[in-house]
């Protein structure tokens, strides 16, 4: 797959780093040092600072708008493949802890809801 610009969002237009395709198919950023702006007179050389997997937010040096490189299903299963049983288990096991708490939550945001709404 070919590598292709990032700007964060279609309609920002300022390029923050290139999206490529490491050897498993999984989408990185090569994140610039510094913004591109493409309507420049002189464009400056391009220096990455780093490649991303991960969630980051990065704020572009032209016009200081934040955007978020959010992680990719694909990347998100790579790491998890990657994991030994044990960490893996942990992980697992707050992520369903996490869950039934947010549950319990919404549990008790619906049923005040329908209190206020017998009122």
């Amino acid at each position: 797959m070919d590598a292709k610009s990032w700007t964060g969002d279609k309609n920002h237009k300022h390029v923050l780093g290139m999206i490529r395709y490491n050897g498993e198919g999984i989408p990185q950023l090569a994140l610039y040092r510094h913004a591109i702006d493409e309507n420049a007179e002189h464009l400056e050389d391009v220096d990455v600072i780093g490649v991303l997997e991960g969630r980051m937010p990065i704020i572009c040096g032209v016009c200081g708008e934040i955007f978020v490189w959010e992680i990719s299903e694909q990347v998100l299963e790579s790491m998890l493949a990657r994991m030994n049983g044990q960490k893996l288990m942990g992980v697992i096991m707050r992520m369903k802890a996490r869950n039934e708490k947010t549950k319990a939550k919404e549990s008790v945001l619906s049923t005040l809801d329908n209190r206020e709404a017998r009122v």
